[in-house]
């Protein structure tokens, strides 16, 4: 699938990432207040945080894939539509964020994956650096990613 292209995401996005991220929620919320993370105004305070690049991957006018990261090098939303799984969206939009920060010379790059991602990102490269975590509503596998 090579008919999408890649773009900054802008507050007209919002309503799509939502959209986007809802059906994954289930896989990292362990506590109510951990959906306060996930919901449109949440959304649109990362999108609007300093020290955040946030990208959206759209074919046909439609946003298919998300991607965030906090300077220099943190993961911080990774998400494809369900329905474009398995295309390369989500390489794609990884190896566009990853490319933006090696530019920064960076050394490494950290995500909290869900623990039912943890395989895709051992595909990108990465390695668990530390046990299971609970926090504010959310379990996650730390991750990292040497260069």
């Amino acid at each position: 699938m090579q008919d999408f292209f890649i773009r900054e995401a802008t507050l007209e996005d919002i309503s799509d990432i939502t959209a986007i991220i809802e059906p994954y929620t289930h896989q990292f919320v362990i506590a109510h207040e951990g959906y306060s993370h996930f919901t449109t105004e949440a959304i649109k305070k990362v999108l609007q945080k300093e020290g955040i690049r946030y990208f959206v991957a759209v074919k046909d006018g439609l946003v298919i894939g998300v991607i965030a990261y906090l300077l220099p090098a943190h993961l911080v939303h990774f998400f494809v539509k369900k329905s474009n799984q398995g295309k390369g969206v989500g390489r794609k939009l990884w190896h566009f964020v990853e490319n933006l920060a090696l530019q920064q010379n960076i050394a490494e790059f950290t995500v909290n994956s869900n623990c039912e991602s943890q395989v895709v990102y051992e595909h990108l490269g990465f390695s668990q650096t530390g046990p299971v975590a609970d926090r504010a509503g959310l379990r996650f596998v730390p991750m990292k990613k040497i260069y």
